[in-house]
């Protein structure tokens, strides 16, 4: 017995003694496929409050948005509704990057985002810089990114890890999109989602011309008519390749480098 007992304490200092930096849990309740991507979980079941306008439930899926006072509140998982290959090989909505293409390491992961914007946006008389995480929400759930990648990389340097739909996770597996998403629009005048400012995002295109806009800010915007019934005229932003202080560099349509109006807040829990 003697002989034995310093093996054992040995192991369990072994056991219990620091470990190399591995990938993160995922969260709780969240399942993984055999080669650690996310399992079985899908995007929220849309649901609206009462008081949230027909603009935002006609168009938005996989979120869930309330009022509160002067504000609306989104909430979603930033789980895409469409494929990617990002959710793992063995996952059936597994789909190969582009041609050319080579995917980051990471996988697509379960968020809890709740942001909190203005309901009645105003024009700032100055722009806001925006940061590096979540600046917005998609109509189908995910966030939206700058136009910039985090410090020791740069956008044009992730464009080759995007998934066909324009999109690629972050190293807690935060799904996001830099760029026009190809699965809500493609070189279209759609609306495709929600800065937190609280003004909305369109593809390349204007809604009233069906032509590029000639006369965006620098934050990617202008005040135009959507043609969508309680929008209707009002300040708003597109997919296009910046200029002047908020210039990508690389020649790459982004969604914004800063906004035009004051940013509410948001949470990832």
């Amino acid at each position: 017995m003697h002989k034995i007992l310093p093996f054992l304490i040995l192991f369990a200092s072994i056991a219990c003694g620091p470990k190399e930096e591995e990938e993160k849990p995922a969260k709780p309740d969240q399942g993984t496929t055999s080669d650690g991507g996310v399992a079985g979980i899908t995007c929220l079941t849309k649901s609206f409050s009462s008081e949230v306008p027909s603009w935002i439930s006609d168009n938005f899926d996989c979120v869930q948005v309330s009022k509160s006072g002067s504000n609306y509140v989104f909430a979603t998982n930033d789980i895409p509704n469409h494929n990617s290959a990002y959710f793992g090989s063995s996952d059936s909505r597994y789909e190969a990057v582009p041609s050319g293409n080579s995917a980051n390491p990471n996988f697509i992961g379960q968020q809890n985002y709740q942001m909190t914007l203005p309901a009645s946006p105003a024009k700032a008389s100055s722009a806001t810089d925006t940061t590096y995480d979540a600046i917005g929400i998609a109509t189908n759930g995910v966030v939206f990114y700058n136009n910039e990648a985090a410090p020791g990389d740069t956008l044009e340097n992730e464009v080759v890890t995007f998934d066909n739909y324009a999109g690629h996770p972050t190293d807690i597996g935060s799904y996001h999109y830099h760029i026009e998403p190809t699965a809500l629009t493609n070189d279209g005048s759609d609306l495709i989602g929600i800065l937190m400012d609280g003004f909305p995002v369109f593809g390349k295109k204007c809604p009233a011309t069906g032509a590029a806009p000639t006369d965006l800010d620098g934050n990617n915007g202008h005040e135009a008519d959507t043609k969508i019934s309680g929008l209707d005229t009002i300040y708003h932003y597109h997919v296009a390749d910046l200029s002047g202080a908020y210039d990508d560099g690389v020649g790459i349509a982004v969604i914004t480098g800063s906004y035009g109006g004051t940013p509410g807040s948001f949470t990832n829990n």
